[in-house]
């Protein structure tokens, strides 16, 4: 789909897939209406950290019908936090990167689930009260497995939770098993 230029997405969002019984109009508020050329005729995933602004989701969050979805918007800053080396493992192992950073640590992921939980739980309060659609981000069984999973202090293959997180700054490992010191602690 590629190839796709604004007038086939038009065609498809206005004309194609509505005919199918596809319900097409929030997406197509979310292209900008109209509009799409000025304000966001391509568009990317919600919350994608290489797009500066979100410029669909404000869109669509701008406007009097899904403006109860707005507590949706703290997401991306999650994203981002997420991403912090201190809410990560890492290792320090020649044979795949230097110091690669892992999965989010227990406390990470925990902090995370309350986070997104609260937020869904936030825009459920004003659906209901609005009658408009609800947010189903993650549902009951989800988050119960999540828990399940970090209680049990799950973590993929090849990570224990024991790894530093990536913050802490390691010797650099070299191929033939020589390390290089670090020249100096941080904080000294």
């Amino acid at each position: 789909m590629s190839n796709w230029r604004l007038c086939h997405i038009w065609d498809w969002l206005m004309v194609e897939a509505p005919a199918l019984g596809y319900s097409t109009e929030m997406l197509a508020d979310a292209y900008g209406g109209d509009e799409a050329l000025e304000i966001a005729a391509r568009t990317g995933c919600m919350g994608c950290p290489l797009a500066s602004r979100d410029v669909a989701l404000d869109y669509v969050l701008s406007t009097e019908y899904w403006s109860y979805l707005k507590p949706v918007s703290r997401l991306r800053s999650l994203y981002t936090e997420w991403r912090n080396f201190a809410n990560r493992h890492q290792k320090n192992d020649f044979s795949k990167r230097q110091a690669q950073k892992g999965p989010l640590t227990l406390e990470a992921r925990l902090k995370g689930l309350e986070d997104v939980l609260a937020i869904q739980a936030e825009v459920n309060l004003a659906s209901d009260k609005l009658g408009r659609p609800r947010l189903d981000i993650l549902n009951a069984e989800e988050s119960a497995r999540i828990r399940e999973l970090i209680s049990l202090g799950t973590y993929p293959n090849g990570w224990d939770g024991t790894e530093p997180t990536g913050d802490v700054l390691l010797p650099e490992v070299y191929g033939d098993g020589s390390i290089q010191p670090l020249l100096w602690e941080v904080g000294t």
